[in-house]
């Protein structure tokens, strides 16, 4: 189990993360808050948020189309920088 003082050792250290990164999550993901999964890609200086809707913990497998075309477009989108 991760407690609350690691977690926020982590989010205090996400600044330090030096590449583009994505972040995908489910709209309910039940282990996971909502609240907290904006505070990851905040966090990180040149991050991307896709939150899905109509899914939950697991985003590649309960919407795998949707999950495949925020990564192409992530990659994509690191091409053209």
């Amino acid at each position: 189990a991760t407690t609350s003082a690691a977690a926020a050792e982590v989010v205090a250290r996400l600044a330090e993360v030096a590449v583009p990164v994505l972040v995908i999550a489910g709209q309910h993901d039940r282990l996971v808050s909502s609240r907290d999964i904006p505070k990851v890609a905040d966090g990180v200086p040149d991050a991307r948020l896709v939150i899905l809707p109509d899914c939950g913990h697991v985003p590649h497998e309960e919407a795998p189309e949707p999950t495949a075309e925020a990564i192409r477009e992530f990659l994509v989108s690191l091409a053209r920088a």
